[in-house]
């Protein structure tokens, strides 16, 4: 009796445990058909995939699509290459620019005149203001029109007294050797500076700083005018480490072509991420050219079109910290934007003259204002073989 008992409830205890094994090897099954089930269906097709990169892509521009947002006074940006590492999202293309680059080489002058046979001391003489301008005429227009021409006949239009206008004196100015200085109350108060980009070739940057050029803007980038392509200027990282290793301080230019705003952020997302791993103290460029080579696709873009477009680059820019700036001809600025839009932002004068041999170099004619002016396309630095565009900036901008 208690044998065939303790054998029954073995068996019993057996068949039980049987059971136990058999349901929870069912209940693994099950949940792994289901997790299974679960990561099929929530895997990614390659439409699928293609469809969250582009959201994430989309995503991680948001802040800097609509450039309302940007806009703000900020101490400095925190940014650096890596946090806008966005170069490899374009393919890389065969840059077409119009009409070369702002470096291109125009007429060339005839030797500067001087006032003496050595170049002036860096120091700012003590002299009577407005004495010593030997070099530049006093031919400004001194009527109710003003020539916007970039060269060939003038074309004459009026000036708007309601737009703020400079208050340079052709007095104040005066040319040493190639540098052009401009005087207030007998000091110094213009920095003498380059712009360069990689048609310039190899820079020998302590040559060209022993030169005593100040400052230097330097082509980070282009926008294709018919592939919309951005491209990198090759020469950048080259030009702006050696231009900062020696001592020059330095501003970038992005040679636009962009269509709308949202385009215009773009870029000017481009150059914050070139200028964020550098020490760039002077502003930050959209530069626009009236491209006459080819059709580009800014043509038919309205003044007021093109006006907001740089203003969008600008507004992103400042939002990051950095000094903003527009850059253009006189023509351009006059014809082709709206000046009273650009008020408030710091404009760089693209007007080098075609000078003639044994003429001397004048005040530019736009009468609006502007804080940097291009009044050489064909100087000569040492350091730098063939011709480079000189510039005059009427404010220091590493103390600004």
């Amino acid at each position: 009796m208690n044998f065939d008992y303790n054998g029954d409830l073995y068996n019993s205890k057996k068949k039980s445990n049987a059971g136990i094994f058999l349901g929870c090897l069912g209940a693994m099954c099950a949940v792994t058909l289901v997790v299974g089930i679960v990561l099929i269906l929530n895997a990614p097709s390659g439409k699928n995939k293609n469809s969250v990169v582009k959201v994430e892509e989309e995503e991680s521009k948001t802040e800097f699509t609509d450039p309302s947002q940007i806009g703000g006074d900020y101490t400095g940006s925190g940014l650096t290459s890596d946090d806008l590492d966005f170069w490899d999202m374009y393919k890389s293309d065969e840059e077409k620019p119009p009409s070369k680059t702002i470096s291109d080489n125009r007429t060339t002058y005839g030797e500067f005149p001087t006032l003496s046979g050595n170049r002036a001391s860096r120091e700012r003489p003590e002299t009577a203001e407005g004495d010593g301008a030997s070099g530049v005429d006093a031919s400004l227009s001194d009527g109710e029109t003003y020539n916007c021409a970039d060269s060939g006949e003038p074309v004459l239009i009026p000036i708007d007294e309601n737009i703020p206008h400079n208050n340079y004196s052709n007095d104040n100015f005066r040319m040493e050797g190639s540098e052009l200085q401009y005087y207030s109350n007998s000091r110094k108060v213009s920095s003498y500076g380059i712009d360069v980009s990689k048609y310039q070739g190899k820079i020998d940057w302590e040559a060209a700083s022993n030169s005593g050029i100040d400052f230097a803007m330097i082509r980070m980038g282009v926008r294709g005018y018919s592939s919309a392509n951005v491209v990198f200027d090759e020469e950048y990282e080259n030009n702006i480490k050696g231009a900062l290793e020696h001592g020059v301080e330095t501003g970038i230019y992005f040679y636009s072509q962009a269509v709308n705003t949202q385009e215009a952020v773009e870029e000017a997302n481009y150059a914050v991420a070139a200028a964020a791993s550098y020490n760039v103290t002077y502003p930050i460029v959209f530069y626009t050219e009236r491209v006459t080579s080819e059709k580009p696709r800014t043509d038919g873009l309205t003044p007021e079109e093109l006006s907001n477009i740089a203003k969008a680059f600008c507004d992103a820019v400042r939002g990051y910290g950095y000094r903003a700036m527009i850059g253009a001809s006189k023509q351009r600025l006059s014809e082709d934007m709206d000046p009273a839009a650009l008020s408030g932002y710091d404009v760089w004068l693209v007007d080098a003259p075609y000078l003639k041999e044994g003429e001397k170099l004048s005040m530019s004619e736009y009468p609006y204002t502007y804080t940097m002016w291009q009044y050489s396309s064909s100087g000569k630095i040492d350091g730098i073989n063939g011709p480079v565009d000189l510039d005059i900036s009427f404010v220091d901008y590493k103390y600004r």
